[in-house]
């Protein structure tokens, strides 16, 4: 099986490496070769598209490119798929303009309308396409469970400081700084140790422990926490995320503690993480120290997100339901 994949950044995207990236070498395994095709590079050179002839399948990983080109996908003579893993319609920070928010929504409908399959990452996801009266398949985000693993055996608190840690990319640095109040308590009565593992330092008045970002060295970071934060701020793009980051923790084995919303709760439950909520009650303060006190409960959460991650989310699992929805694509064509 041939299969392209236009890829809307970079192949070293996050969104292009967990949807698909990491996935080739096992893919190739299987007899399934992918190809990575960038938009910029489609944009420059128009002509590319006529020198993929043979192959299989094309996937189209969330490029909003103009109606335009949908002839010349025709012209493939495959199947033709739209995959998305982010809320598309809306964007993190600063709203759209509504002339923009109109562009992008009729952009993105179009593809939806015009892609003989639509994949995307959670339920959430899927919801807005099926309100469109449209049909979306759900293909979760995996993890390589070789490279995101446990420490070898997790060390009781005792009278340290809980190891709490966040990583993530510069431009989230604000959803941890939105944090900076009950951490500072934490931190300053000595329960809690924070760990930062970022390309940018944050802007925090009290101590904590930074790690500048290294590629590779993420999931030594992860596994040697206690716990991990998953702060986010209920916006409608959060609300569609599968939050890769609560995803690591979890094949690393350690719980996380944050807000649950509609995109994570397909991995994220009260078996592996401890929801901040007002409505019902729980702090940051209240689940950290309630993890801290509780150190046989903070190992069970996590094994079992570790337990889960190896049953829902390995590359193998997803890998094979990624093969199987494009064999029945592709045969559903012929």
């Amino acid at each position: 099986m041939r299969v392209v994949v236009l890829a809307y950044g970079e192949r070293q995207t996050p969104s292009y490496r967990f949807r698909f990236g990491q996935f080739e070498p096992w893919l190739r395994k299987e007899g399934v070769e992918v190809t990575c095709v960038l938009a910029t590079d489609l944009i420059q050179e128009p002509d590319l598209l006529r020198r993929l002839e043979g192959i299989d399948l094309f996937v189209n990983q969330k490029w909003l490119g103009s109606p335009a080109w949908f002839p010349e996908f025709n012209r493939l003579g495959c199947p033709v798929l739209f995959d998305f893993d982010d809320a598309l319609w809306t964007r993190p920070g600063r709203a759209y303009s509504w002339i923009t928010r109109w562009k992008v929504r009729q952009r993105l409908h179009a593809w939806w309308r015009f892609a003989d399959l639509v994949t995307c990452a959670n339920d959430y996801l899927a919801a807005r396409v099926q309100a469109q009266g449209l049909a979306a398949t759900v293909v979760p985000m995996a993890i390589d469970t070789q490279v995101w693993v446990p420490r070898a055996q997790a060390s009781s608190v005792g009278p340290r400081p809980l190891q709490v840690g966040w990583n993530g990319s510069p431009h989230n640095l604000r959803l941890l700084e939105s944090l900076a109040d009950p951490l500072r308590q934490l931190v300053q009565a000595g329960s809690i140790d924070l760990r930062v593992f970022c390309g940018q330092k944050p802007a925090l008045d009290f101590p904590f422990h930074f790690t500048p970002f290294e590629s590779g060295h993420e999931p030594a970071f992860v596994s040697g926490l206690d716990v991990s934060l998953l702060p986010l701020e209920g916006s409608d793009y959060d609300r569609g995320k599968s939050p890769i980051k609560a995803l690591q923790s979890l094949a690393g084995g350690v719980p996380v503690v944050g807000q649950l919303l509609e995109g994570g709760r397909g991995f994220l439950g009260a078996e592996s993480a401890v929801e901040v909520s007002k409505e019902r009650g729980q702090s940051w303060e209240t689940a950290l120290l309630g993890l801290r006190e509780n150190e046989a409960r903070r190992v069970e959460m996590g094994q079992a997100g570790r337990r889960l991650v190896e049953r829902d989310h390995s590359l193998e699992v997803i890998g094979r339901r990624l093969v199987d929805i494009w064999s029945q694509a592709i045969d559903f064509s012929h």
